[in-house]
């Protein structure tokens, strides 16, 4: 979903304001956060609940991306108004993504056993590389097909069931021991 809704947001970027700036500008957005905020995403999931913190940025990213497809199905015309809550979507994803991920990545070794980290850590890689990878063929495909509102949606719902799906899961607090 997350993959998807990138390439949506490049192409109706693309489409709408035929600016290789403004999709520039987008990525930098994108990216930004997660670079300057990644270290305080790993400390903050070292020291809160790791499930919470997964939980929350999902929730989080489910309401932004849904409210930002209602944006687009109300008012489409309004390039400026759209452009300016799509940077303002991508750098809550954004900043969302700079905790989220930490947290996913330290909640792996409190799950699996310690023989077996190094599998889930590669399957980790492993399943994001291939998500990556199918997510923007597929992005593509369906934005042609379904357009970005309804893209927005489908990718703001995928959020929701993961959040609701993710708090059933089990990620036991591990405290690390002081030397």
């Amino acid at each position: 979903g997350s993959q998807g809704f990138a390439i949506a947001e490049l192409f109706w970027t693309k489409h709408a304001t035929n600016s290789a700036t403004i999709m520039g500008l987008l990525m930098v957005a994108a990216m930004t956060p997660v670079l300057v905020l990644g270290p305080l995403g790993g400390v903050i999931a070292d020291r809160y609940s790791r499930k919470k913190i997964i939980i929350a940025c999902d929730l989080i990213n489910a309401v932004v991306v849904c409210a930002l497809s209602l944006v687009l199905y109300l008012i489409p015309k309004e390039t400026v108004i759209v452009i300016g809550c799509l940077f303002c979507a991508t750098i809550i994803l954004s900043v969302s993504g700079a905790f989220f991920g930490p947290a996913i990545a330290s909640a792996i070794p409190d799950i699996v056993t310690k023989d077996k980290i190094d599998r889930a850590n590669s399957l980790n890689q492993s399943s994001g590389q291939i998500s990556l990878f199918i997510g923007q063929g597929l992005g593509g495909v369906l934005y042609q097909v379904l357009g970005a509102p309804l893209l927005f949606l489908i990718d703001g719902l995928t959020y929701l069931f993961a959040s609701i799906s993710e708090s059933f899961v089990d990620i036991p607090r591990v405290v690390q021991e002081k030397n």
